[in-house]
């Protein structure tokens, strides 16, 4: 780790194993940050028939909230598996929320912060593989509720700002990654469109205005970019050529996401229109989420043999570890 905080040249970025994975090859080409996300097909992982959680109440601005715990993948050595965790902003009272044989990943708030969804991969039923599935649970870690069923492989889940939407990855019959959505509370979700024949769309992130989705496509044997799109599938918008893991900033003005630096990933912020781009991290950083005051910053970086959150302030001051245990912390939410 250098004195700035960032690791040097040479280490590898890990957006939770199996979903994004850089490494010091992006030097040498911009098109390693095609990393690919498996997911779900959009035929055979409906969503389960839809529950209304307890507790699920309309909309919240996430502005008008605290800066409260950050939740997270979290993997220790002695266990050798993910699980969901949570943990202050300033680094204390580190709880678990899950635990057992699956993998549990990618957290991410609802708006009210009354619930998680994650995705969990566990043994298939009659078979010595895995299925990854979405799920959502209350913030203590109880009342725990499967949202698709199928083969798996559900990745990456984005809330609606109104909380009863979730947008994620998912692949088709014919193999390609592509956008669904599942709704918690019972109706008909939109269908997004597919990406064009030779392109996937990875990573979805919801604005705060519940009109937009940012997400990453790779076409081809192109670098991904980062997209704007609305529900109805009209709209694209190009927003920056290389990029990845888009996060709106809480009042929707600016996009934080995974760009290629210098000497790798770094996180970078631009504006919602594409101008004003920014690096605010430096070698072998990504994966950010903004704080729901939308001052702070979380992401990761990859240190030696360990990949942890560190949090920094949206002028690039203030860079600090977020906790000092020794397991591995990622795709974090806020």
């Amino acid at each position: 780790m250098s004195s700035e905080g960032h690791p040097p040249p040479g280490d590898a970025i890990t957006r939770g194993p199996g979903i994004l994975r850089w490494t010091v090859a992006l030097v040498a080409l911009a098109g390693l940050l095609v990393a690919g996300i498996a997911a779900l097909a959009a035929r055979s992982h409906r969503a389960a028939p839809a529950v209304r959680p307890a507790g699920l109440t309309p909309r919240t601005d996430r502005r008008n909230l605290l800066n409260g715990r950050i939740v997270f993948a979290s993997r220790s050595d002695s266990d050798g598996r993910y699980h969901i965790h949570v943990v202050n902003p300033d680094g204390t009272g580190e709880t678990a929320l899950t635990s057992g044989p699956a993998d549990d990943k990618t957290p991410a708030w609802s708006p009210n912060r009354e619930l998680i969804a994650f995705t969990r991969a566990s043994q298939a039923p009659g078979s010595s593989g895995k299925t990854t599935h979405l799920y959502i649970m209350k913030a203590d870690g109880t009342g725990l509720i499967q949202l698709t069923v199928g083969p798996g492989e559900a990745k990456d889940p984005s809330w609606s700002p109104e909380g009863t939407r979730i947008a994620f990855t998912a692949k088709d019959a014919a193999g390609k990654t592509r956008l669904l959505i599942a709704t918690v509370d019972g109706t008909p979700p939109p269908q997004l469109p597919k990406p064009p024949a030779d392109c996937i769309d990875l990573e979805p992130a919801w604005s705060p205005d519940g009109l937009t989705i940012a997400f990453a496509r790779r076409c081809g044997d192109q670098p991904s970019g980062l997209y704007l799109m609305h529900l109805d599938g009209t709209g694209l918008q190009a927003v920056t050529t290389f990029g990845r893991t888009p996060a709106w900033s809480p009042d929707g003005a600016k996009i934080a996401y995974t760009g290629l630096g210098s000497y790798g990933p770094s996180v970078y912020l631009i504006n919602a229109d594409g101008t004003g781009k920014v690096e605010l991290t430096t070698d072998f950083s990504g994966d950010p989420v903004w704080s729901p005051d939308g001052s702070q910053i979380v992401f990761t970086v990859s240190e030696v043999a360990i990949v942890k959150l560190y949090v920094i302030n949206v002028d690039g001051t203030g860079i600090r570890r977020l906790t000092e245990t020794p397991s591995n912390e990622v795709a974090a939410s806020w």
